[in-house]
């Protein structure tokens, strides 16, 4: 994608030159759709989050899902922060894959110090090139403030600045839901039932969280308020994933799948006059369209 927020103002150079913000990508969603024409499709909703090994494994950290108004959505009736609840029908699942040695994380804590050291700042999991925000702390988590926004600037900024602050590509990508208990099924079957057609489908977004550096965008000049990419000499990449897992009632088992999403940040590329010029953040996934269709 290319970003349209040219920073323009007098003394400041033409082309890739960019607000310094912190960016929302809003364009993916998660469908699921029960492709049967007259029988209704049955998601299980009987497990419970920190018991399920499909979902959760202890050696990693909690996945965050994020609400509608861009905050981290948390539980706290337990005495401990947790990030899903028992009973959900659709998952997002903490690891990648396991072996007999190692679980593949997909998320990294951000830890609970944030009182302790006077800044809300995460740019430490932000910056990393594979992982997501997550928590895997024991305690409930509490920013400073009780912000949870992720859109919270003081997150996005370095508590000790460095030379590699200007250039730290910031990013994070999480599964949408306005609550937690949208996703909950407690009836008696404990069963969600889908029905046909697609105006019955189950839509989960997904947002891509990105910041091009971890300065504070509320100072002036250049690299703080806004950035000149004109000269960029390197392309860094970040690969964030995303792992779901549902479970049908007919087959009486775990259907998971992954989607991965390449985020660059691009060095300058010289174009023909006929393509466009503005190239910013590229953004690619591994798609697959799976229709669920009941028994």
């Amino acid at each position: 994608m290319c970003i349209r927020d040219r920073f323009k103002g007098t003394g400041i150079p033409t082309g890739r030159v960019y607000q310094n913000n912190i960016y929302v990508i809003k364009d993916f969603v998660v469908k699921i759709r029960n492709k049967s024409i007259d029988s209704p499709l049955g998601l299980l909703s009987s497990r419970t989050y920190l018991s399920n090994g499909s979902v959760y494994n202890s050696n990693t950290p909690q996945i965050f899902w994020v609400n509608d108004q861009d905050e981290l959505i948390t539980s706290e009736t337990s005495g401990q922060t947790k990030t899903q609840l028992n009973y959900q029908y659709i998952w997002s699942v903490n690891y990648d894959s396991i072996t007999s040695n190692t679980v593949n994380k997909l998320s990294e804590n951000i830890g609970n110090q944030f009182n302790s050291v006077d800044s809300n700042s995460i740019t430490s999991v932000l910056s990393s090139s594979e992982f997501n925000i997550g928590y895997y702390d024991n305690t409930i988590l509490n920013f400073i403030g009780n912000n949870k926004s992720i859109l919270d600037n003081a997150k996005w900024i370095d508590t000790n600045i460095s030379v590699n602050s200007t250039t730290k590509l910031l990013t994070s990508v999480h599964p949408v839901v306005k609550k937690l208990e949208d996703i909950v099924e407690t009836n008696t079957d404990q069963v969600r039932t889908l029905d046909s057609g697609n105006n019955n489908s189950i839509i989960i977004p997904l947002n891509i969280y990105f910041k091009m550096n971890s300065l504070d965008n509320n100072q002036p000049g250049l690299n703080y308020q806004y950035l000149n990419l004109n000269k960029l000499k390197n392309t860094v990449k970040h690969i964030k994933k995303v792992k779901f897992l549902l479970e049908n009632e007919a087959d009486n088992k775990n259907f998971t799948f992954t989607i991965k999403f390449n985020i660059n940040r691009s060095k300058v590329i010289n174009f023909s006059p006929n393509v466009l010029t503005e190239p910013y953040i590229q953004r690619t996934i591994f798609t697959r369209d799976t229709d669920f269709l009941s028994s």
